[in-house]
């Protein structure tokens, strides 16, 4: 009996709003002679979690074109597009110990995905930044 698999890495959607740092994996396994499935869902984060109500305003209080220029400030975006988009940030995503607190966020990113900066979208405070280049 072969088995073949597959899996789907998946975002999260917050009333239509993308949360930056989290997604989940669906897991897909099929076995000859019959299709069979086995579907699970694995979350990358906090076993399952799914952000389902937050206390804050999805509405920013920063347009676009100062989030821009933030990110400007400390990321050069030359010779590249700039995509962004509004979504959920939980600055506290890469230190399990500590409680999820989620922001509302503007991602400013180059053409092909760098450099990026993740910024409060109410107060331009950055989360994250990255130009892609690392030294070992």
């Amino acid at each position: 009996m072969e088995k073949f698999g597959g899996v789907m890495n998946c975002n999260v959607f917050y009333k239509g709003l993308k949360i930056f740092t989290d997604n989940y994996q669906l897991l897909i396994t099929y076995k000859q002679p019959r299709i069979t499935y086995n579907d699970s869902i694995y979350s990358y984060n906090d076993n399952g979690f799914i952000l389902d109500t937050v206390n804050f305003s999805l509405t920013p209080t920063i347009q676009i074109e100062n989030a821009i220029s933030i990110a400007k400030s400390v990321r050069k975006y030359t010779n590249t597009c700039i995509y962004y988009r509004l979504g959920i940030y939980n600055i506290n995503a890469s230190d399990r110990t500590k409680t999820r607190d989620y922001k509302l966020a503007w991602l400013v990113q180059g053409g092909s995905g760098y450099p990026y900066v993740y910024l409060d979208a109410n107060m331009g405070k950055i989360y994250e930044s990255s130009d892609g280049i690392i030294i070992n």
